[in-house]
């Protein structure tokens, strides 16, 4: 039975009114990177105050130094991008600031605050629109730290050229004997997606907490100091560039840094607006067609997308990892599709579980062994890293505690915030991808099956989670992490969806 006239034009103005919603929403997100009070000018009036700041002692101003609130991390990472190797300090209005040469605090601190720096021999030297830079009098302005030499344009890119040849030879090797299946609509799509975010990437300098902190900021350490400071990281400076954190996005930064011949803080995002362009390639593996271009296009393009590769975030090397792992365990590598499953814990601290989820969602029906074997292969990556943290001394990953009571509280946010990411992104994407094509009956094959209640099981588990979470701050965290944790965790999903839905005959 043939579809009629109407009820094809209610499908297309259907799917043109999800289409245009997702990229609504996305560039609305976009724009807010764009525009020229966007996110850089905040982190870069604090870079400006640290690397100009006289002393080599410096010190930051914080409501609570025990008790460090995100933005004051935030704002302790641009520090520490511009002073490294030197190690900054955070104070509160208890501290003893007697040891520091100069004091940082937030433009429109406390009145309470200033007093206490008046009174303690410190005078106002500097200002800016979000910083104050408060110096003892005769401490020479040219004490500080010379600001270390970028590296030329045309270097930089030349490097960028080599970690994209090699990027892609590591995604050949991924894949294993199976083809990579590139076509016309897969490459045009990864090339579309790769331009667009790259060019929002490229609006602004790397960002806190991970471009200057958590990834990037530890590579600029790695770079500075020839190697690894394991004094560094027991400073409250250190301590905020997560050591624990898995180092796989850590290690590609250093790489772009060794080959450019210096520390860059723009062109290395192109790291992330490439690794979303492979993303694309893999969602679109297996022949799933041109049309399946549109709706996977448009997860790549969606708000939190945008966000992850302008945040030099490692999601979307963990999907990347995911995807080509579960590509070569539903082929019937289990040992070999586990490994690469398990590379994404290289470079989340939770994708380690994911890794497993996927290898036992992947292998359900084909015997224990083989299910059991594949899922610690997956683990071992993850684990691995555990243990090399822990002998490094650089212990968990903070503010987690698995021994106290759950806020249910917390599971509730969590939930929401998983509610929000699907209906802003994922579901409006399924619905155009199964009505970009007329159905006359379900098309989802067993691996897609799987794939989906792999992912279902792990969204049901991380509000769990989420109320383990012990530090105050929880509602920010679970607003940063949980919809980017849904964001990549789909991804598999969404390309298994892709591969059976689009090609069904009419």
């Amino acid at each position: 039975m043939s579809e009629g006239p109407w009820m094809t034009a209610c499908r297309w103005l259907l799917v043109s009114a999800l289409a245009s919603f997702c990229l609504w929403k996305g560039a609305g997100t976009a724009s807010a990177y764009l525009e020229n009070a966007g996110a850089g000018s905040y982190t870069d009036c604090w870079r400006e105050a640290a690397r100009n700041a006289p002393g080599h002692r410096i010190a930051l101003l914080c409501k609570d130094a025990a008790d460090l609130a995100p933005m004051d991390r935030a704002r302790l990472a641009a520090i520490s991008w511009e002073r490294v190797p030197e190690a900054s300090v955070t104070v509160d209005r208890d501290s003893d600031l007697r040891p520091f040469d100069t004091v940082l605090s937030f433009a429109w601190r406390a009145a309470a605050d200033e007093r206490k720096l008046k009174d303690d021999g410190f005078v106002l030297v500097a200002s800016n629109r979000h910083a104050k830079t408060w110096s003892r009098e005769g401490v020479s302005p040219s004490a500080g730290t010379p600001p270390s030499a970028a590296p030329s344009a045309v270097r930089e890119c030349l490097a960028l050229s080599v970690e994209f040849a090699l990027l892609l030879l590591c995604l050949r090797m991924l894949a294993g004997r199976a083809p990579l299946g590139l076509t016309l609509s897969s490459v045009a799509t990864a090339l579309v997606v790769a331009a667009v975010l790259g060019c929002i990437a490229l609006s602004h300098t790397l960002l806190e907490p991970n471009g200057l902190g958590t990834y990037g900021g530890k590579a600029k350490l790695l770079f500075s100091c020839e190697g690894l400071p394991r004094d560094y990281f027991t400073t409250v400076a250190g301590n905020a560039l997560q050591p624990s954190y898995p180092p796989g996005m850590t290690l590609l930064a250093y790489f772009h840094f060794l080959l450019s011949g210096g520390c860059g803080d723009r062109l290395v995002q192109l790291l992330e607006a490439f690794a979303m362009g492979l993303v694309g390639i893999g969602l679109l593996r297996g022949g799933s067609g041109p049309r399946a271009a549109v709706p996977v296009a448009l997860y790549l393009l969606s708000p939190m997308a945008i966000r992850t590769t302008s945040g030099f975030y490692a999601e979307p090397f963990a999907a990347l990892a995911l995807l080509a792992g579960w590509d070569r365990l539903v082929r019937g590598g289990f040992v070999g599709g586990g490994l690469v499953l398990g590379l994404a814990g290289m470079f989340r601290p939770e994708a380690g579980v994911v890794a497993v989820a996927f290898a036992l969602a992947g292998c359900w029906g084909q015997g224990v062994r083989r299910s059991l074997t594949s899922a610690a292969v997956a683990a071992l990556p993850a684990f691995a890293w555990m243990m090399s943290a822990r002998l490094l001394g650089y212990g968990g990953v903070q503010d987690w505690d698995f021994l106290s009571v759950p806020r249910f509280g917390q599971m509730g946010y969590a939930l929401l915030c998983e509610a929000t990411f699907l209906g802003v992104t994922a579901v409006p994407v399924a619905l155009v991808l199964y009505l970009i094509r007329p159905l006359h009956r379900p098309c989802i094959d067993r691996p897609a099956r799987r794939a989906l209640l792999a992912a279902a099981a792990l969204m049901l588990i991380v509000p769990i989670l989420c109320g383990f979470h012990a530090s105050s701050h929880a509602a920010w965290m679970m607003d940063n992490t949980v919809p980017r944790f849904a964001w990549y965790v789909l991804a598999v999903s969404l390309g298994a969806l892709a591969r059976c839905a689009v090609t069904q005959r009419s």
